[in-house]
């Protein structure tokens, strides 16, 4: 991290389209850098219970990467359709209404 000099988030041949929430001391915003990484509460449904879809109201919905390196499941961790809309979100697990 920062200790090191090394900034994962602004290298974009390593990091790229990650939601660095609260990390490296970075203020708050949703709009993408040039790595298209975004520091911003993801507003997950109910974190404490383990809930970790994504709300309506999260800015990483649709951010996410629709052609990553290693390929894109059709799926997510619910086996829903990794795309809802027309952008994958950030996460690992889709906005589903």
């Amino acid at each position: 991290g920062s200790a090191s000099g090394w900034d994962p988030t602004t290298d974009p041949n390593v990091f790229s389209y990650n939601d660095w929430y609260g990390l490296f001391g970075q203020y708050p915003t949703c709009t993408p850098n040039a790595s298209h990484n975004v520091d911003t509460n993801p507003l997950f449904v109910d974190a404490g219970n383990g809930d970790y879809h994504l709300a309506s109201s999260s800015c990483l919905v649709g951010k996410g990467n629709n052609a990553p390196t290693f390929g894109l499941h059709e799926l997510d961790i619910d086996l829903e359709p990794r795309v809802y809309r027309t952008s994958v979100d950030m996460g690992a697990d889709e906005y589903h209404p």
